[in-house]
C-alpha cells in the first residue's frame, strides 16, 4: 500500500533509502548538525523524482529557546563546522557557503568524482575516514609513530599542485579539553590557505613506495603565513564567544547568513564586519521586527545586499553597549605552537 506520512524517532536518521518521499519535518532539534544533516539525507537521494526537497524544521518557542538555547547552541556547532570547511548543505536554512561554488561548478561540468568526494566528505565530519586511515597504515607497517621525530618533513608528487601541508600541536584550548591539533595547506601559487582536513588528507596521502619529493619554495615564509592563519582562527574563535548567547533566533539566523558572505566578492568586507558586530547584543522589539521582515525577504529571494543594508542601518548608539562576556577558548601565542610534521605537495 502507498503510505503517505511515515512518523519516526531520529532512528530512522540512518540507514534508509526514502527517494519516494519530497517533504521532510523535523518536530524536534538535533543537538548534534550532523544527525539534521542525516536525516535530510535520507530523502537527499539518487533516484529522487523531485526536483525540490522541502526540508521544515520546528523550532521551540521564545521563551523555550530562552531557557535551553538549543538553537543557539547548534548555530555556533553548524558555524563551527563550517570554519572547518566540512559543512556542504544547508541544516537550518543557512546560505551555501561560497567556498561550494567550486564543487557546483564541477557538477555543472559533468565531474563523475564530485558524487563520490562528497559523499567521503560527508563521512569525515565524524572523523571516522581519518582513523580508519590512521589504522589501516599502521596495520601494513611495523612503524612506531611514537618513535618519529617532531618536524619531520617528507614530500610526494602530485599534478596541478605547488605547496606545503603543516601539522601543528598547542596546549588545550580549555582545562577540560585535548591538545590542540591544526592542519594547514599552503598553495604556494595561488596563496590561499586551507584547514579542510578532507581535502589535505587527500592531498598528502600517498603509497608506500612512492617515491619521496621535494619541491622548491621557502619553507620558513610559509610557515610563518600558515602560523599567522593559525592565531588568526585562535582569534576569531574567541570573538565568536565573546558574544552575548541570549539573542533572539531572527539575529542568530541573520548573522549566519552574513558570515557565510564574508567572502562575496559583492559585499563590503567592512561593512558585513561592522553588521555582525551590531548583531552580537540583544536588539529591541522594533529592531527586532524589521530584521524579521528583512530575513524573510531575503529567505524568498536571496538578496544578501538589501538583508546588509537594513542590518548596517541599525542604530548602535540606541543599542546599547553589549555586555562583555569571558571566552572559554584559552588564547595562544606563537611560542605555543608546536610544529609535528610538514610536506611538499609538488608537480
Amino acid at each position: 500500500a502507498e503510505i503517505d506520512v511515515m512518523v519516526s524517532t531520529d532512528v530512522l536518521s540512518e540507514g534508509q533509502n526514502l527517494q519516494d518521499c519530497g517533504y521532510l519535518l523535523n518536530y524536534d532539534l538535533h543537538w548534534n548538525p550532523t544527525r539534521m544533516v542525516q536525516r535530510a539525507g535520507r530523502i537527499d537521494r539518487i533516484g529522487s523524482d523531485f526536483d525540490t526537497l522541502w526540508v521544515y524544521n520546528v523550532f521551540p518557542e521564545d521563551e523555550l529557546e530562552r531557557l535551553l538555547g538549543l538553537v543557539d547552541r547548534l548555530n555556533r556547532k553548524i558555524q563551527a563546522i563550517d570554519q572547518a570547511g566540512l559543512l556542504e548543505t544547508s541544516v537550518l536554512g543557512e546560505t551555501v557557503h561560497p567556498r561550494s561554488f567550486n564543487t557546483l561548478r564541477r557538477i555543472a561540468e559533468e565531474d563523475d568524482a564530485v558524487l563520490a568526494e562528497q559523499e567521503a566528505q560527508t563521512e569525515l565530519v565524524s572523523t571516522q575516514f581519518l582513523l580508519a586511515t590512521l589504522q589501516d597504515m599502521l596495520a601494513e607497517s611495523d612503524l612506531d609513530p611514537e618513535a618519529l621525530p617532531d618536524g619531520i618533513h617528507s614530500g610526494r608528487e602530485k599534478e596541478d599542485y605547488c605547496g606545503l601541508f603543516f601539522y601543528f600541536t598547542a596546549p588545550p584550548a580549555k582545562a577540560e579539553g585535548g591538545r590542540r591539533h591544526f592542519w594547514r595547506y599552503y598553495d604556494t601559487e595561488t596563496g590561499d590557505i586551507t584547514d579542510n582536513r578532507f581535502e589535505i588528507i587527500n592531498l598528502i596521502r600517498c603509497e608506500r613506495d612512492e617515491p619521496r619529493l621535494i619541491g622548491a619554495a621557502d619553507v620558513f615564509e610559509v610557515q610563518e603565513k600558515v602560523i599567522d592563519d593559525i592565531l588568526a582562527s585562535v582569534q576569531g574563535q574567541q570573538a565568536l564567544e565573546a558574544a552575548p548567547k541570549i539573542l533572539e533566533n531572527v539575529q542568530t539566523h541573520v548573522r549566519i547568513s552574513l558570515e557565510s558572505q564574508m567572502d562575496n566578492p559583492e559585499l563590503s568586507r567592512q561593512d558585513v564586519r561592522s553588521a555582525l558586530k551590531s548583531l552580537r547584543q540583544p536588539l529591541p522589539g522594533p529592531y527586532l521586527k524589521d530584521l524579521q521582515a528583512a530575513y524573510e525577504s531575503y529567505q524568498r529571494d536571496g538578496d544578501v545586499a538589501a538583508l546588509l543594508d537594513v542590518v548596517s542601518a541599525l542604530d548602535s548608539a540606541e543599542v546599547g553597549a553589549p555586555k562583555k562576556v569571558e571566552s572559554k577558548t584559552r588564547p595562544l601565542s606563537e611560542g605555543e605552537l608546536h610544529l609535528v610534521c610538514w610536506e611538499y605537495v609538488w608537480s
